[in-house]
C-alpha cells in the first residue's frame, strides 16, 4: 500500500507491520485497538512502530484508516482496571435499539444503549448518577455515558435539563468536561460528556503516596482551576461544589471541571433547596449557613481541594481557624502556603475577589520557584498583596 503522511510517501504491507509488531509489547489500551497476530496494540502505536513516525504528528483516524486497508482487524476492547496489561473484549453486541434498561441496573457491558453508545463498564456513580465508559458507534470514539437514576430523576424532575442548561451557558473550555450529548432512551434519562482516561482526581490522589501532590502540580491544578472557575463565572455562574470528585483528569492529568448539577446563577434568585447536595467539606461557612453566594464561595472550594492536594488532609476548622498547610507539610513554599490560607478564610472579604486574581496570585510563585528566588520581598506587588507575616 502506498500513501503520503505528512508530505512523505510511504509505501507498507502488512507483512512488514507483522515484523515490525513482532519484538514490541502492546502498550494498554485506552482507546480503539488493532489486532495483530493474536495480540492487541492502541491504533497509534502500531501505525508509530509501522511507520517510524512519532504518534504526536498523526491523528487516530488516520493510523485506523490505513491498517484497515491493510487488512487488519479493529475492535473497541480497553484495558481493564485490574488487569492494566491485559485487553478485555467489547463484545459484538449489534448497535440496536436496546433503550430497556429499567432503573439502570440492567446496563452491563455489551449493551447497545439508545441505539448508539455500546457500554464498555461502569466508572463510577454518585447520588445522582451512574457513569459508564461506552463507544460512540457513530462517532467512533469513547465517551463517558451519565444514566440518571430514576429514585434522582423522580425527585428532582427537571435536573438533567437544569445541568445540560447550565453546561451549554458554560460553553467550551480546556479545563471543562465537554456535554456531548443529552437525552432519553426507555426510562432513563442520560447525558455523555468526553471521556478523560485519568479518572477523578480523588482517584488520583488516593493512589499517591501521602495521598499529596507535589508542590509544582499543586499550583499547576491551582492555575488549571482557577483558569475554569473564571471561564464559569464569566458566564454568570456559581459552581457551587468544587470538589476532587468532580474534577476529572485527562491522560496528561490535565484537570477538567465536571458536575455543574448543582450550579446556580446567583442573579437568577433561584432556590438551592431542590438541587443536589454538595460535598459539604469543601464548602464555605456561608454556603454551610445558606447565605447568599458569590464567586468568592467557589475561590473558598478550590481553596480547599489545594489544601488537600498539598498536604494530603482536608481542611478542618478549629477554635483558632483553620491549620495552615505548611504545619503539616514544610516543603509547602511559604506564598503558596499564604495563598491557599487565603482562600479557605471564613469571610470572603479576606478572600481573593476572583478566579483573575488566583491566576496572577499563582503566577508569580512559580516564576520565583524556578528562579531560585525568595518570595517574600516583593509580595506586596501582587494584585491582593500578601502581608509579610502570611508569606514568611
Amino acid at each position: 500500500m502506498r500513501f503520503i503522511l505528512n508530505g512523505t510517501p510511504f509505501e507498507l504491507t502488512a507483512d512488514e507491520v507483522r515484523d515490525r509488531l513482532r519484538h514490541v509489547e502492546p502498550e494498554p489500551v485506552h482507546q480503539l485497538a488493532v489486532r495483530v497476530d493474536g495480540r492487541l496494540y492502541p491504533v497509534k502505536q502500531a501505525f508509530e512502530v509501522a511507520t517510524g513516525v512519532p504518534r504526536s504528528e498523526f491523528i487516530s483516524h488516520t493510523a485506523r484508516r490505513h491498517l484497515a486497508s491493510l487488512g487488519f482487524e479493529q475492535t473497541g476492547e480497553i484495558a481493564s482496571r485490574d488487569q492494566p496489561h491485559s485487553a478485555v473484549a467489547t463484545p459484538p453486541t449489534p448497535v440496536a435499539g436496546a433503550t430497556d434498561a429499567g432503573d439502570g441496573s440492567m446496563v452491563e457491558p455489551g449493551l447497545a444503549f439508545a441505539g448508539r453508545y455500546q457500554i464498555i463498564r461502569l466508572l463510577g456513580q454518585g447520588d445522582r448518577k451512574r457513569t459508564y465508559l461506552a463507544l460512540d458507534a457513530i462517532l467512533d470514539r469513547h465517551v463517558a455515558l451519565a444514566l440518571i437514576k430514576p429514585e434522582a430523576a423522580r425527585l428532582d424532575i427537571l435536573g438533567t435539563k437544569r445541568e445540560a442548561a447550565m453546561l451549554v451557558q458554560v460553553g467550551s473550555h480546556d479545563n471543562i468536561v465537554t456535554l456531548y450529548d443529552r437525552g432519553t432512551a426507555g426510562a432513563l434519562e442520560y447525558l455523555v460528556f468526553e471521556y478523560l482516561p485519568g479518572g477523578t482526581l480523588r482517584e488520583y490522589l488516593a493512589a499517591q503516596e501521602e495521598h499529596r501532590l507535589a508542590v509544582d502540580d499543586v499550583m499547576r491544578l491551582g492555575r488549571q482551576l482557577a483558569r475554569a472557575l473564571s471561564h464559569v463565572h464569566q458566564r454568570g455562574l456559581i459552581h457551587r461544589d468544587v470538589a476532587p470528585a468532580n474534577i476529572w483528569l485527562d491522560e496528561r492529568k490535565v484537570a477538567h471541571l465536571g458536575d455543574f448539577d448543582s450550579a446556580v446563577s446567583p442573579d437568577a434568585g433561584h432556590s438551592t433547596e431542590a438541587l443536589p447536595p454538595t460535598t459539604e467539606a469543601y464548602a464555605p461557612p456561608e454556603q454551610l449557613a445558606g447565605n447568599p453566594l458569590d464567586e468568592r464561595a467557589d475561590l473558598y472550594s478550590l481553596g480547599a481541594v489545594l489544601y488537600e492536594a498539598a498536604t494530603g488532609k482536608r481542611p478542618e476548622r478549629r477554635e483558632k481557624g483553620i491549620v495552615a498547610p505548611r504545619v503539616l507539610q514544610r516543603d509547602i513554599p511559604p506564598a503558596l502556603n499564604a495563598v491557599i490560607y487565603r482562600l479557605l478564610s471564613e469571610s470572603p472579604e479576606k478572600r481573593p475577589p476572583t478566579a483573575d486574581t488566583l491566576l496572577e496570585m499563582l503566577r508569580p510563585i512559580g516564576s520565583a520557584r524556578r528562579a531560585g528566588q525568595d518570595f517574600a520581598p516583593w509580595a506586596e506587588t501582587l494584585p491582593f498583596p500578601l502581608a509579610r507575616r502570611e508569606v514568611l
